[in-house]
């Protein structure tokens, strides 16, 4: 600072900083930025994956109280038979494009969980998602409910109008198909075989049986259809990757499926026995990847669990992403990488929600280079 006295500049011994001083200043401040910023991100990435578990408990113990009370797992979705919310079980197997049913939309079993106050809507969201999760199949009204480029069940365009599911408004959470059944309780003329309520008293080892698991933060992956006449969101589906050799698909049920053929004993394996890793996908497979993992009526070896997170930290093999978190039978949550589930094959040794033989081989590893064999 000077001071002007008479004509004379008298110093107050001090001074600006030089150019060369400020440039270190701020370069130090970049390596610092540089090695905190990168930490911090993780920690975010950290925080957001314990709040997608609290959310998944929430679930988990709203799931116990209606197992409880009902004595059985709901179904992942039932077709309602009026706008209320009922449903006949007789109503229950594969529905025509035409059927006016198909006006009410879907029961989620979400809806079963919250509709009486067991558990918030807002639990079957994870901040990871920007919305906090895929949004219904059928969104109805309100155009904040539909995500851009989406059609629902009628073919409705994104922000139409139309059936309106009994489900979370986001969900970013699927049920495991082999506990948290589809809704074909009832056989047709192309399946002789059909789903069943499960009992929480039948599931062996519940400790170690996968009850539901995050989806992946990418809409495009849980689409039956990608193309100009838009995507198709099937959030309302559980996922699975029991793999039926009979039929050769993943699930015991396919659109319009033949009849389940004799000759493998068990009948479900952990994805083919000759696909690498069960069909899972590497990541950088995935992110090129516009295929319909479920659905796919042109190619019936693309693993359900590709639809599974791998957006949280940690994992083992960097090739097959991060982790998500998993919800237990017995309640207990986990957070781990897709393929190391598979491994230890913890989405079930039965395929408990299908009637008639249902045994899982556990023995036998599936094409897994690099793993030991399991």
């Amino acid at each position: 600072m000077n001071r002007q006295l008479k004509g004379q500049t008298v110093h107050t011994g001090r001074k600006a900083f030089t150019l060369i001083e400020v440039l270190v200043v701020i370069g130090i401040i970049a390596i610092l930025v540089a090695i905190l910023l990168p930490a911090l991100n993780e920690a975010r990435r950290d925080a957001r994956a314990v709040q997608c578990a609290a959310n998944l408990h929430h679930v988990s113990q709203a799931t116990a109280i209606y197992t409880s009370r009902f004595s059985r797992f709901p179904a992942s979705y039932l077709y309602a038979s009026d706008a209320r919310g009922n449903y006949k079980i007789s109503h229950q197997m594969q529905m025509a494009d035409d059927d006016p049913r198909k006006a009410h939309g879907y029961l989620h079993w979400s809806y079963f969980l919250y509709s009486d106050g067991r558990v918030d809507p807002k639990a079957f969201q994870c901040p990871e998602f920007s919305r906090g999760g895929m949004p219904r199949t059928n969104p109805g009204g309100d155009p904040n409910n539909w995500f851009p480029g989406q059609v629902n069940d009628q073919g409705a365009m994104h922000g139409g109008t139309g059936a309106e599911d009994k489900q979370a408004p986001f969900v970013a959470y699927a049920g495991n198909a082999g506990i948290i059944p589809r809704n074909k309780f009832q056989a047709s003329a192309s399946n002789t075989r059909k789903n069943v309520f499960v009992s929480p008293s039948a599931i062996r080892n519940a400790s170690s049986t996968i009850m539901a698991a995050e989806f992946a933060d990418k809409f495009e992956w849980v689409s039956i259809q990608y193309g100009d006449s838009g995507r198709l969101s099937k959030a309302h589906r559980p996922i699975s990757p029991l793999y039926d050799n009979r039929m050769g698909q993943y699930g015991p049920f396919g659109e319009g499926g033949a009849t389940a053929m004799p000759g493998f004993e068990p009948p479900f394996t952990y994805g083919p026995r000759n696909v690498p890793y069960g069909g899972l996908y590497t990541v950088d497979k995935l992110a090129t990847s516009i295929d319909s993992f479920i659905d796919d009526i042109n190619n019936s070896t693309l693993n359900p669990v590709n639809l599974v997170a791998r957006h949280h930290p940690g994992g083992g093999l960097k090739e097959f992403g991060g982790t998500a978190n998993f919800i237990y039978v017995d309640g207990h949550a986990e957070k781990k990488n897709i393929l190391d589930t598979l491994v230890k094959k913890e989405w079930g040794d039965r395929y408990y929600s299908v009637d008639a033989e249902n045994g899982v081989a556990m023995k036998r590893a599936f094409l897994a280079p690099g793993l030991a064999e399991n």
